[in-house]
């Protein structure tokens, strides 16, 4: 009988376990100890750039998800690397890994690390990393 139970056991956890979610990859900007790494940012990023935020939507999901899933718009006011040639307002939606980060607030100025948006069919913005500049 304790065999029986043992194996249930271990089947209902092995199906449960066929259907949850991978994990997300780590940051593309951080090291392997967990420190952000400007310099892997930067060459990484095809885009370098100091703004603004505007729109700022909160979306906060509850229990299991426990995360906000914000959507807004970064206005870049200078560009470090590239995007002489993108549009000025970028927008964003935090997604579960991809732009995992969510924005908090509206205030203050941005550093943000992007990649270009790829050329097909309702492709959204990539952000790598952003901090709030001092």
């Amino acid at each position: 009988m304790m065999k029986r139970l043992a194996l249930a056991a271990l089947l209902a956890f092995l199906a449960c376990s066929a259907f949850a979610t991978k994990p997300c990859p780590p940051p593309p900007c951080w090291t392997p100890k967990a420190q952000f790494d400007p310099a892997v940012c930067d060459a990484k990023a095809d885009w370098i750039a100091i703004g603004h935020i505007t729109k700022l939507v909160h979306h906060p999901a509850g229990y299991p998800l426990n995360k906000d899933f914000t959507e807004f718009t970064f206005v870049a006011d200078r560009w470090i690397k590239g995007g002489e040639k993108l549009s000025r307002e970028i927008p964003f939606h935090t997604q579960w890994c991809t732009n995992g980060e969510p924005m908090q607030t509206d205030t203050g100025t941005f550093r943000f690390w992007g990649k270009n948006r790829p050329d097909v069919p309702n492709a959204e913005w990539e952000y790598l990393h952003f901090e709030k500049v001092k």
